[in-house]
């Protein structure tokens, strides 16, 4: 049985969603735009990837072993109507796992098929991008533990571009520029990667100031991001 097809409600539940289905093996990708109207032909076109199946069609791919795939829609579906705006552009990424039927077969595909685990082929989803880093914590019984999980940050760029600005405004001492750059940072959805991004961002400009003669800037009090409803 299909499912209706539906975006995540926010930005922040794009890229948990995404997040998620990594995670759990859909590493396997490729993404683009398509004017919303078409997408009812784009569902009919790559029919055999199943993209509407429902947990119970999804298990028995999975016994039969042919891939599972998922289209996640940039959260600006749930808010417009195909009728009045046919033409405007939606950015859509498909995931897949591993398998025939699937972005890892030989087959043709709606876009070049690569790897999120490849350090080259990551993915990128509105100016965010997901990627692997160590992560290290105690157990309830107080054992360390260490392992690699999925997170999202700012690329390179973007990273060196917000750096650029903060060093800029430390060597003049221009507090209202740096206040406001991290009011813009502390916004940002709060992934592991971007925590430790902006923590780092905070340090450079504090290494800057002190540098100049300047006061440093108080402690960074960043939110922690939770596990948000996805859907609308």
């Amino acid at each position: 049985m299909d499912q209706p097809l539906q975006a995540p409600r926010n930005r922040t539940a794009e890229l948990q969603l995404i997040l998620r289905l990594v995670s759990q093996g859909y590493s396997l990708w490729t993404a683009d735009q398509i004017p919303i109207g078409k997408l009812p032909g784009f569902l009919n076109k790559w029919e055999h990837y199943r993209l509407l199946a429902d947990p119970a069609a999804r298990a028995y791919r999975k016994q039969s072993g042919r891939a599972n795939t998922h289209l996640v829609l940039e959260h600006r579906y749930n808010e417009l109507d195909a009728d009045a705006g046919p033409q405007t552009p939606i950015a859509w990424l498909m995931l897949s796992t591993p398998g025939r039927d699937g972005l890892g077969d030989d087959a043709a595909h709606p876009g070049p098929a690569l790897d999120a685990s490849n350090k080259e082929q990551r993915i990128e989803w509105m100016g965010y991008q997901l990627t692997r880093q160590p992560k290290h914590y105690k157990t309830a019984d107080g054992q360390l533990r260490n392992e690699v999980t999925w997170t999202w940050r700012l690329p390179g760029r973007r990273y060196a571009e917000w750096e650029a600005l903060l060093v800029a405004a430390a060597k003049q001492r221009d507090y209202p520029s740096i206040n406001q750059a991290f009011a813009v940072l502390r916004a940002l959805p709060m992934f592991a990667g971007i925590r430790q991004q902006v923590k780092r961002l905070h340090a450079e400009t504090n290494r800057m100031l002190k540098k100049m003669g300047g006061s440093v800037l108080p402690p960074l009090n960043l939110p922690v991001m939770t596990m948000l409803p996805l859907w609308p």
